[in-house]
């Protein structure tokens, strides 16, 4: 998703995942420079979403 990411929006527009599901797109999203907004209804893939944004976060800290 990154690479799509990059070529169609420039850093730091805002990428808008209105079924965002456990987030990819929104970890994409940061990991290439991007604001995001993702919109999710189902709590099970709400709070997925949530804890992969939390390590991907962590993750980039480390680095």
């Amino acid at each position: 998703l990154a690479p799509l990411i990059e070529s169609f929006s420039r850093p730091r527009d805002i990428v808008l995942d209105p079924f965002a599901g456990s987030g990819s797109t929104c970890v994409a999203a940061r990991q290439v420079g991007r604001r995001f907004y993702g919109i999710e209804m189902d709590p099970k893939y709400h709070a997925a979403a949530t804890q992969r944004l939390q390590l991907a976060r962590q993750e980039r800290i480390a680095a």
